[in-house]
């Protein structure tokens, strides 16, 4: 069992109440049609909206929070992509792959580095969308415009949302993987030890 401690219960919140609007954006999205110029919103639609803003702010108390915190997973290991903390992720990933070849996996402690780095994927896709659903709903509905820029924005909202569905499955897959092998991960992310 792993020797982690539960995260701080502000962390918990931030991801869990993140973890939930994602995923209800990327559900409604996915059965909502966008409306072509001139038509009228749907209910749907107005909903994506109003819980799109509400995901651009929650996202942006998160980051707020992960660049404040002193405790749990710096900022500085979500994005190791230079130096020594990305050849420490590269090879804890390579144990990973080993792992899931030979059907078990390494234990959370000894792939900390690459989890972060997963982590910080999914927080860049999180504000991505956000930002980009943010900025669509602003030059749309607060400006008015109606050219291509906002198209590209909803264009480059859409592929990512593709994106955060995928990373969503891996994700959670992998938390159930590790529950199942006896690491306790989805109990640390809820606060129990």
């Amino acid at each position: 069992m792993t020797t982690q401690p539960a995260f701080h219960r502000r962390t918990q919140i931030l991801h869990n109440l993140v973890a939930l609007l994602v995923t209800a954006q990327l559900a409604i999205g996915a059965l909502m049609h966008p409306p072509h110029r001139g038509e009228p919103h749907s209910t749907l639609f107005q909903l994506h909206e109003v819980l799109g803003l509400a995901s651009l702010a929650l996202v942006a108390a998160f980051v707020f929070w992960i660049a404040v915190r002193r405790v749990d997973t710096p900022a500085r290991q979500l994005f190791p992509w230079f130096g020594a903390a990305r050849a420490r992720a590269l090879g804890q990933f390579a144990a990973v792959l080993r792992g899931l070849w030979h059907r078990r996996l390494p234990e959370p402690d000894a792939t900390a580095d690459f989890a972060s780095a997963i982590h910080g994927l999914g927080l860049l896709a999180a504000i991505g969308m956000s930002a980009s659903g943010g900025l669509y709903w602003l030059l749309t509905e607060i400006l008015g415009h109606t050219g291509s820029l906002p198209h590209q924005i909803g264009e480059f909202h859409s592929t990512l949302a593709n994106l955060m569905w995928a990373y969503l499955g891996g994700h959670v897959f992998m938390a159930l993987l590790h529950q199942w092998l006896g690491h306790g991960t989805l109990l640390r992310v809820i606060g129990k030890p």
